[in-house]
């Protein structure tokens, strides 16, 4: 059973990385070895900004080997904001959040009030086209945090991982998130897709709750699925 691992715990390290020695805690999954020369890896980094009122965030690194080989590289730079999942690292990773947060009490189904799931009139107000409208529609989540959390000239939206679509199996899904300055949308040629930025959340402990429930059912509906496939 794959599991998350404390980068410090792992055949890796931060100097491997190129991640600051100070700052959130990273987690990487343990089917990496370096003897096997992975060509990326996904790595998951946390950090609790307060102890009164908790705060936390979570960020999503995705590292490809041709990237990390440039010597100009700074992960927190230069990484991709999202992590390109198999289904069962995916798993690990909603189990990891929901057991180390203590979520069992905060999780619920049905009741969010900081997720909203995107319509096709709201991925195309971010500029998607209408192929990727119909591509993506039931991923992408608008994200709503505490009015303390972010200022209200800033959007965050979430895309959720599908490894199922219309009959066909993929071994890989992403699971990305975004936030970005409001006026970028005035940009006709501004794209989620195409621009750079950290993939970070900040969240409390109730929409921590909702985001993990959201991953749950995600990966229930999935497995569904596939076994409806079978």
């Amino acid at each position: 059973m794959t599991s998350l691992k404390r980068l410090e715990e792992s055949e890796y390290s931060r100097t491997f990385f190129k991640l600051p020695q100070a700052g959130s805690t990273f987690y990487i999954f343990d089917t990496y070895k370096r003897s096997q020369q992975p060509s990326y890896w996904n790595l998951v980094g946390v950090s609790r900004k307060h102890d009164e009122n908790p705060l936390y965030e979570i960020q999503f690194l995705y590292i490809d080997e041709e990237a990390l080989n440039d010597e100009n590289f700074s992960a927190l730079r230069d990484a991709s904001s999202f992590l390109n999942l198999q289904f069962e690292e995916f798993q690990t990773l909603t189990t990891f959040l929901e057991q180390k947060f203590d979520l069992k009490d905060q999780l619920t189904e049905n009741k969010l009030t900081h997720f909203f799931l995107m319509s096709a009139q709201d991925l195309a107000e971010v500029h998607f086209t209408e192929r990727e409208v119909q591509q993506n529609l039931g991923n992408f989540y608008y994200y709503s945090p505490p009015p303390h959390l972010y200022a209200s000239e800033k959007v965050t939206v979430m895309k959720l991982p599908s490894w199922v679509l219309k009959s066909k199996t993929y071994v890989l899904g992403t699971l990305a998130v975004a936030t970005f300055d409001r006026k970028r949308l005035e940009d006709p040629t501004f794209h989620i897709f195409d621009a750079e930025w950290l993939g970070s959340i900040q969240l409390d402990v109730h929409s921590l709750g909702e985001f993990v429930s959201l991953l749950k059912q995600r990966a229930q509906n999935t497995l569904d699925l596939l076994n409806a496939e079978e």
